[in-house]
């Protein structure tokens, strides 16, 4: 067979053709050394200006941290010092005003909350004319002027609760120029009362910056957002004259944002300055810190200069570098030539085994040390499509895009490092298409040991490879089922009985992560009563009876137990047998199944109970559907009723058959909803009677066609026959009632006939006697003993009392027989006209009166009961100093109950029974007069407009009455 060779096209053109490729390689050299150069100085220069940016965000970040430490403290110091003027101030204004509180007790109060911060200093007040009222470390004070300062005007002018922030300045008797802090004195109505101001000691505010051990070249200040700067450190002259408000920290005249940085000419010193501010949460004062820009690149600069020195450094190491390289290619070039006669050797043994390699089915190469293709078999040659003469004397480069060669390349150099064979699959695309071969790569060795190059064999697996992959798709697709499906899905190994495969909506059912089922098995999963059960289900499944295991009780993690519906299964698994179940949570099936079981039990029961059935007609095969109760009350064996219209028309009475049927017609043709709305009766064989009541819905389709009619029935026998009762009480009823009002009328007519004896019969010897005495007593003062008189003076006393028992006999009598001519009556009117006519008796009495609103009665009555009620309280509290009367009104469980409570003597609760009852008293007649019918006349006239009277008291510690009236009184 013959056999083709691919020679070195360098190797054959000699000497010449070997020395082109070292020169290219110098110029290559030399201009890679030029681009270093470049790089290495490009790279000088970026980290210098990197060290630049780094510098100035380092110092703008501790700038930044300074200032947000130095406004945490400014607004903890200026807050504590305001909420100390804002109490003082606050009480004043409770005191009434600074000259109400008096120079001296404002001065005690400054001096106390003076003393309370270590900040504050010169505590002061100023009255509403500017003058100088208080200070807190002397009393007293000159009344000096200060009605220009501008903490005075500011607060004066602007009538807010906000504090005012002011200019260094001196305060009298102050050693030091504080910054001043100032709150306006607001009295009620909107006036204005003055001022607290205080001073933010400036040395306190020094000696804590100085022990943050801050840079001496850091500037320092406080401005206000006028842009006027209030405080500097470190100290300089003419601070009122700057002015920060053209900076990049304010536009149109206000603070620009609450915090940031400008650059490079700050105000503050006329020095380029990095400056960065802070504002405080109120806006009032912001924080400035200043850092000179020399500091700021100080540590760069310095660094540029190393960096420059270490890069000069390293372009002559890069020159040392490429001078030797250019040294070892003149010795390659003419290790070169030796080299070409080895190669001469290794062609003529190369042509021994080519006769092998040409005709086996993989593709073989061998390469040279440099990585170039000495000789291809013709089945490598024929992948490629160039022939195997173009193929010698190149490498992978030449025929592979550069990442697979590049590849190729690392693996040929990475056999001949370590000597050793390797196998890899490689990927590349031919004709569009991706291909996979499995690689052996091995080093070649001369005589010598040496390794000269690496050959390899390679075979197409791209067939090999998709099957793998298409197997991964697939098992990849079942696991995502697997994971992803909603019920559970366990499998066990069928004669350990271990779990060996679970999904996450199985560890999700039960609450338990993998690796604690893993180490379970399935009796842990269930309730031991179910044990038996289960195992059942695994004997099944071992002699291949499957199928669904219903309302399986499981257990979770928890302890609680729920129900799941399991279909089960056998097969084998990894070549062992195994059981899969798949768990189906039931719960709340079987709870909805209970609920549905339940309601028809309950509904049955209802039925029964009520004895109401329902019932459902279809109207296109006239079937009948009874419920139970139906059945029961018709008194109809189910298994015997023939189910129809009709069949139901035979158990109505006789009477009412075609009226029922009438009605039903009815209201099928007019779609009257109520037109089915009957009670009619029922005829039993054995002649009884029953009455029922029913009602029907009739349900149409399109075009008014009838299709089924649902109702319901029920026994309303017991209230028919209850009604007819009743209809024959009721008229024996009426019968009665006009015999008794009949009666009524008698005794009302006979009780005003006493009622006029009383009034007329019993006061005229009563008269007589009472007048009679008095004669007696005028004419024989002086004749009759002082026995007699005495006696005569009891007649008098007892006939007047007999008189007054009369009167209000008959004034019960009219409470209890006069007409209530009812109409809104205002209960409040009412109270007071009781208290204007029994007050002046009492002139020592208070009345506190609530609202009592309106209510529909009797006007006269009414103002009776608050009569008899403020006479009752006024005359028992008489005896106190100060007689206090309250009369009012509150809600109580749903209606509105009136009350009137005095101060006065009260009673003992366990009487209270007898405190309404006619002639009852809980007092004598000397402690108190009074007949005892005051109260009886009231709770007459509340029971008849509907209401009710109750008392509640305490020995010598007052009582009170309360009543309601009905909400028709």
């Amino acid at each position: 067979m013959e056999t083709t060779t691919a020679i070195d096209p360098a190797i054959a053109a000699g000497p010449q053709a070997t020395s082109r490729p070292f020169a290219r390689i110098r110029r290559r050299l030399i201009a890679v050394y030029v681009l270093l150069l470049f790089v290495l100085a490009a790279s000088v220069f970026r980290l210098i200006f990197t060290a630049r940016d780094s510098a100035f965000e380092q110092a703008l970040r501790h700038n930044q941290l300074l200032a947000r430490v130095l406004e945490e403290h400014l607004a903890r110091t200026y807050g504590e010092a305001d909420k100390v003027l804002q109490g003082a101030a606050e009480q004043i204004v409770a005191g009434g005003g600074l000259e109400k509180l008096g120079e001296k007790a404002v001065h005690e109060l400054l001096w106390r909350r003076q003393n309370r911060l270590p900040q504050v200093t010169a505590f002061g007040a100023l009255r509403a004319d500017g003058r100088l009222f208080a200070l807190g470390t002397e009393y007293p004070v000159l009344p000096v002027d200060m009605s220009g300062a501008a903490d005075f005007i500011h607060l004066r002018n602007d009538a807010t609760d906000m504090f005012f922030i002011g200019n260094m300045a001196l305060i009298p008797s102050a050693k030091r120029e504080p910054i001043h802090l100032a709150r306006r004195i607001g009295l009620p109505g909107g006036r204005f009362g003055g001022i607290v101001r205080c001073g933010i000691d400036t040395e306190y505010l020094v000696r804590f910056y100085e022990d943050l051990a801050i840079p001496p070249e850091t500037v320092l200040a406080l401005v206000k957002p006028d842009g006027k700067p209030i405080f500097r450190l470190p100290a300089a002259e003419g601070l009122s004259r700057l002015d920060l408000s053209n900076t990049a920290a304010f536009k149109d005249g206000r603070p620009a944002a609450h915090r940031g940085h400008f650059e490079p000419h700050s105000p503050l010193d006329g020095r380029a300055l990095l400056v960065t501010y802070h504002w405080l949460p109120d806006g009032g004062l912001g924080v400035f810190v200043g850092t000179p820009m020399e500091r700021v690149y100080a540590d760069s600069d310095r660094f540029a200069l190393r960096v420059a020195a270490g890069g000069l450094l390293i372009a002559l190491l890069f020159g040392a570098f490429f001078g030797m390289i250019l040294r070892n290619l003149a010795r390659q070039e003419k290790l070169a030539l030796h080299q070409r006669t080895a190669e001469r050797a290794l062609r003529e043994s190369e042509a021994k085994y080519r006769a092998l390699v040409e005709n086996i089915p993989q593709r073989v190469f061998y390469k040279n040390r440099q990585l170039r293709y000495l000789a291809v078999n013709r089945q490598y040659a024929e992948d490629l499509g160039v022939p195997m003469a173009d193929i010698a004397g190149h490498d992978d480069f030449d025929f592979h895009p550069q990442a697979l060669a590049e590849k190729y390349r690392q693996d040929d150099l990475r056999v001949m490092a370590s000597g050793q064979h390797e196998a890899c699959e490689e990927s590349y695309v031919r004709d569009g298409k991706r291909l996979t071969v499995s690689t052996i790569k091995t080093p070649v060795r001369d005589e010598s040991g040496e390794i000269v190059g690496v050959c390899g064999i390679f075979w197409d697996v791209t067939e090999q490879i998709g099957l793998q992959e298409r197997l991964k798709e697939s098992e990849a697709r079942l696991r995502a089922i697997f994971d992803n499906v909603q019920e559970g899905i366990v499998v066990v190994d069928a004669e350990t009985r271990r779990h060996v495969l679970l999904n996450p909506a199985f560890c999700r059912m039960l609450g338990y992560t993998e690796a604690e089922l893993m180490a379970l098995s399935p009796p842990d999963l269930h309730p031991p009563e179910t044990h038996s059960r289960l195992e059942a289900v695994f004997r099944n499944m071992a002699r291949g009876i499957h199928g669904l295991v219903r309302d399986l009780p499981t257990r979770r993690k928890d302890g609680s137990v729920f129900y799941t519906s399991v279909s089960t299964t056998a097969f084998a698994f990894d070549g062992r047998p195994c059981f899969s179940g798949v768990f189906r949570d039931v719960t709340e099936i079987r709870q909805a199944r209970e609920a549905l079981a339940g309601s028809e039990a309950s509904l049955r029961d209802a039925q029964r109970i009520a004895h109401i059935g329902n019932w459902e007609l279809d109207l296109a095969s006239n079937k009948l559907h009874w419920s139970e109760e139906t059945f029961r009350i018709f008194e109809i064996d189910p298994q015997g009723f023939g189910a129809t219209y009709d069949a139901f028309l035979a158990l109505i009475h006789p009477a009412d058959r075609d009226r029922v049927d009438a009605a039903w017609r009815q209201s099928v043709e007019q779609r009257d909803l109520n037109a089915y709305d009957i009670t009619h009766r029922l005829l039993f064989p054995d002649g009884r009677v029953k009455h029922v009541r029913e009602h029907i819905e009739t349900h149409y389709a399109e075009g008014d066609v009838p299709l089924y009619a649902v109702g319901t029935v029920q026994d309303v026998t017991e209230q028919v026959l209850a009604e007819e009762e009743i209809r024959l009480l009721n008229e024996t009823l009426e019968r009665r009632v006009a015999e008794r009002t009949e009666d009524l009328a008698r005794a009302n007519r006979e009780l005003e006939s006493f009622s006029y004896s009383v009034s007329h019969d019993l006061r005229a010897p009563l008269r007589a006697i009472n007048g009679f005495s008095r004669i007696l007593q005028d004419a024989e003062e002086f004749a009759l003993s002082a026995e007699s008189r005495d006696l005569l003076g009891r007649i008098v006393r007892n006939t007047n009392r007999m008189g007054e028992l009369i009167d209000d006999i008959l004034d019960y009598s009219r409470a209890s027989q006069a007409a209530l001519e009812r109409k809104e009556v205002d209960l409040d009117e009412c109270a007071r006209a009781a208290w204007d006519a029994h007050a002046p008796a009492y002139p020592a009495a208070t009345l506190r009166l609530g609202r009592l609103g309106s209510a529909w009665g009797d006007p006269a009555t009414l103002r009776q009961v608050f009569d008899n009620l403020v006479a009752n309280a006024l005359k028992y509290s008489g005896k106190r100093d100060t007689p206090e009367i309250e009369i009012g009104a509150r809600e109580a469980a749903g209606y509105k109950e009136f009350f009137v409570r005095d101060n006065g003597a009260g009673f003992d609760m366990q009487y209270a029974g007898k405190l309404f009852g006619m002639f009852q008293r809980m007092h004598t007649d000397r402690d108190f007069p009074g007949t005892g019918v005051g109260l009886a006349i009231v709770k007459r006239i509340v029971e008849r407009h509907g209401g009710g009277i109750r008392a509640e008291a305490a020995p010598e510690a007052g009582a009170t009455f309360y009543f309601t009236l009905s909400h028709g009184a």
